[in-house]
């Protein structure tokens, strides 16, 4: 069996202690990971406005039905040309809906009152 090159990252951002791990099957793939991950930012940090937190307690994504070559598909916010959707509590098919159809996502934190 071959030897795995393994590359492990620290995020970027200040004070962040989060890791990121990557396998290579070749000496060659690992350097050009190591090369492509040189500003790597863990998943808290790379979008950070679409972290719910106590201070940020509302997120919306808005995805839109497209009509492309081979169907209608859903685009937006880290979607690119998918047939399917989903997140807790909701599913999606893109095929299910006319284009220009919006999908809008929320997700709101409801904080326990204070006493």
């Amino acid at each position: 069996m071959r030897r795995k090159y393994l590359l492990t990252l620290r995020c970027k951002h200040d004070g962040c202690l989060a890791t990121g791990r990557y396998e290579y099957d070749t000496r060659k793939e690992y350097a050009r990971g190591f090369a492509s991950h040189r500003e790597w930012r863990c998943l808290r940090h790379i979008r950070p406005a679409s972290v719910l937190s106590a201070d940020n307690r509302v997120c919306t994504t808005e995805l839109v039905a497209e009509q492309r070559e081979h169907g209608v598909f859903f685009a937006g916010a880290g979607v690119l040309n998918s047939g399917f959707v989903s997140g807790p509590g909701f599913m999606a098919w893109s095929a299910d809906f006319p284009p220009g159809t919006r999908v809008v996502i929320t997700a709101t934190v409801t904080l326990p009152e204070e006493t």
